[in-house]
């Protein structure tokens, strides 16, 4: 088997290409075909990664904790620049749902933070609570989700900032990509809803561009 390029951190073992190169295919005792095993695997490559790619630590840090502030800033620029604001109350009602959504979820399902896992520190402080959905990515995505029917070009960079900011929630170690891709499922579809209801019932005659 070729060896990484990279040598992997102590204590990290070397993950299998596939099922067939694990132990109960091949008889070799250091790989089993469990997916326990695959999934305990993958968590410990998750922190390997962010071991070895530490110079990024400073801006996935601040992205992680003050990206929202982005989405936040172009969400008022994409209101003021097409005078959408009689979507306000329908998105208003959406954050509402979106809300909801994400409450309902995180009682449904318990997902124990990375950092937990791992039992190392998070790049970011951060408590031990629940980290399903993650809450920064379905803001981010109920903003994009709005802002892309708003302001398209204003849109892209609300859509590139949730993107950024679900990646650097994961590598701070304090959400898992499930977490994030969920929280971006809930915080996108509300919006999306909304936004045809707005074209449809609220002042569509006005908004000809839309």
């Amino acid at each position: 088997m070729r060896q990484p390029k990279r040598p992997f951190p102590a204590g990290l073992r070397r993950f299998p290409r596939n099922v067939a190169e694990t132990s109960e295919c091949r008889g070799n005792k250091e790989w089993t075909c469990s997916w326990r095993e695959l999934a305990h695997s993958a968590k410990r490559l998750l922190f390997a990664f962010v071991v070895q790619h530490a110079f990024l630590n400073s801006g996935m840090i601040a992205l992680a904790q003050y990206g929202l502030f982005i989405s936040g800033v172009v969400l008022i620029i994409a209101v003021v620049r097409q005078r959408a604001y009689s979507s306000l109350p329908w998105l208003a009602m959406a954050a509402l749902i979106a809300t909801g959504l994400n409450l309902a979820a995180g009682h449904l399902i318990f997902d124990p933070r990375p950092f937990t896992i791992l039992h190392v520190a998070p790049l970011i402080p951060h408590s031990t609570n629940n980290g399903f959905p993650s809450d920064h990515s379905t803001v981010a995505a109920f903003i994009a989700a709005a802002v892309w029917f708003i302001d398209t070009p204003m849109g892209i960079i609300a859509v590139l900032a949730a993107l950024v900011i679900g990646f650097a929630r994961v590598y701070c170690l304090v959400h898992w990509p499930v977490d994030v891709v969920s929280g971006w499922l809930i915080g996108a579809l509300p919006p999306i809803a909304a936004i045809y209801g707005w074209r449809r019932y609220g002042s569509f005659a006005r908004h000809h561009r839309l």
